[in-house]
């Protein structure tokens, strides 16, 4: 067997290895990622929740408790920016794209989603304690 054939038979093992790694490692967040926001552990819901949507023209409320992960998605039928003010989180949304929206609840209060540069307001954000 060549050299140059042992080194790619190693390259191909080590590309397998970690894909494998990749797919089959447990979450940090798994009990996190399978309640809706704002649900407790112990539901009887045994699917996962959609994860809510926040578009021009819907204005929609998510409300969580302190702590737990949010989780939404921004639509948007032109480019633009979306903006989860008091976090100061802000993601570029292609042009009829969306962008997710993932980050634990670390302030309370109420807090609007609003694409930046056509300043209007997509919802909120509720965190209580």
């Amino acid at each position: 067997m060549s050299r140059a054939t042992r080194l790619g038979l190693i390259a191909v093992a080590v590309a397998v290895g970690v894909v494998a790694f990749a797919l089959l490692r447990p979450s940090d967040e798994e009990n996190e990622s399978t309640k809706a926001p704002g649900q407790r552990s112990g539901g009887a819901a045994s699917q996962k929740p959609a994860v809510p949507v926040l578009r021009p023209g819907a204005t929609g409320t998510i409300k969580v408790k302190r702590g737990e992960l949010v989780r939404f998605v921004v639509r948007s039928p032109r480019a633009d920016e979306a903006h989860v003010h008091g976090y100061d989180i802000l993601k570029k949304v292609p042009p009829g794209g969306s962008v997710a929206f993932r980050f634990r609840a670390k302030f309370e209060g109420e807090f609007e989603v609003e694409l930046e540069h056509a300043g209007e307001e997509l919802g909120h954000i509720e965190v209580t304690p």
